[in-house]
């Protein structure tokens, strides 16, 4: 069971944390969606979430550090863990939405639109599991979900450079692609780390 006070209060940090993953990742739809001049406004509102990610992770690390115990559990170095790896799911995010402004990019590669929408079943699944834990449970469908979307991003990261390394595909295009999928990659990437830590929380517990 959860104790009263602080440790509580990082349960709440980690479930913020994934909400501004969350957002981020509804940012960059609305960017695409703006394609190819995405406004200003929207390119700042994606920095100003970069930085109340690292503000989450800063106050969420430093909390459980002054709580640290042994082993895996939120009051601890299991949770610092998890904030850096959930910070890294919204900065690889943000910079993807920062690159494909500053790329000038006429339109969305078909497969970057379907991983961003397995990001954002990834991201959504990682909330329920930090509800899990939070409840004292293993959060097993929740990280099976996050592997089964990161597996399919593997699939599409495969199928979209086969397409862009085609005859006829402009270099320049390919390879500014080729880039921002590597910031996709990385995104779904952390949010399977972020599943693992979370399970072997929940077993802990």
């Amino acid at each position: 069971m959860w104790r009263r006070g602080v440790e509580r209060t990082v349960a709440d940090l980690l479930g913020e944390q994934v909400a501004v993953a969350g957002r981020s990742v509804e940012a960059v739809r609305g960017l695409v969606d703006e394609l190819p001049e995405p406004a200003e406004e929207t390119v700042a509102a994606l920095a100003k979430l970069e930085e109340e990610g690292d503000q989450l992770a800063r106050e969420l690390i430093g909390r459980a550090a002054v709580l640290r115990r042994p082993g895996p559990t939120l009051a601890g170095g299991g949770a610092q863990l998890l904030a850096q790896a959930l910070d890294d799911i919204t900065d690889a995010v943000v910079e993807f939405g920062i690159r494909l402004a500053a790329y000038r990019v006429e339109a969305p590669l078909e497969q970057a639109l379907a991983y961003l929408d397995l990001l954002a079943e990834a991201v959504a699944a990682l909330g329920e599991a930090v509800r899990q834990v939070r409840r004292g449970r293993a959060p097993e469908e929740a990280v099976s979900t996050v592997e089964d979307r990161e597996h399919a991003g593997d699939r599409l990261e495969r199928e979209a450079l086969s397409s862009l390394y085609a005859e006829g595909i402009d270099p320049l295009l390919a390879l500014r692609w080729t880039d921002l999928l590597g910031h996709l990659e990385q995104a779904l990437d952390r949010c399977r780390r972020a599943a693992v830590l979370l399970s072997g929380l929940g077993a802990a517990r």
